[in-house]
């Protein structure tokens, strides 16, 4: 949906944006453009509050898009609105477990518990999990022992300009080369 779509449905702007960036850019920003295989590459974060808000309209529209071959991700899982019924019912890929509960990710602790908790529930339902806020080597190796799939974090890199992306990359994958 692009903005001028989303202003005639009423749905504020700041809900919209990073649709602007992953679907309408993708092609023409018509629908039909997301039959272009990068709209398959697209992962589209939202997060639990705003698909708490108005559920069923959420719902369906979490399964149109993933129909349109889009990946999803409910981001700050755990935070708010957490409701165990309506996430067997979200069409999505990948939760985001909130970076308040690895902060203080330690063997024993009650965020341990919770990580622990939401990696198996999302595994149970065939969903990706990825931790946030990962600084240190003690919660990447944590998180491994959990069997998270996915990190993202400080750990690996502060958020950076565009222009110096690929060179990040570049550099992560000929670490990767080495180290196979």
């Amino acid at each position: 949906m692009c903005s001028r779509r989303a202003r005639r449905a009423s749905i504020p702007r700041y809900r919209t944006a990073c649709l602007d960036v992953a679907v309408c850019r993708v092609g023409t920003g018509s629908d039909a453009s997301l039959g272009n295989p990068l709209a398959r590459k697209i992962p589209l974060e939202i997060t639990e509050g705003a698909v708490m808000e108005r559920t069923e309209a959420a719902i369906a529209q979490l399964r149109h898009l993933r129909a349109l071959g889009l990946k999803l991700s409910i981001d700050d899982f755990g935070t708010g609105y957490s409701s165990l019924a309506y996430l067997k019912r979200f069409a999505i890929d990948k939760l985001k477990i909130d970076q308040s509960f690895v902060r203080q990710l330690k063997p024993d602790s009650q965020d341990a518990a919770i990580v622990q908790a939401i990696i198996g529930l999302g595994h149970t339902l065939g969903i990706d999990v990825i931790a946030e806020g990962v600084e240190t080597v003690d919660q990447r190796e944590w998180l491994r022992r959990l069997d998270c799939d996915e990190i993202q974090g400080y750990y690996y890199s502060r958020p950076l300009p565009a222009d110096n992306v690929l060179g990040f990359v570049r550099r992560q994958c000929v670490q990767l080369q080495q180290v196979a």
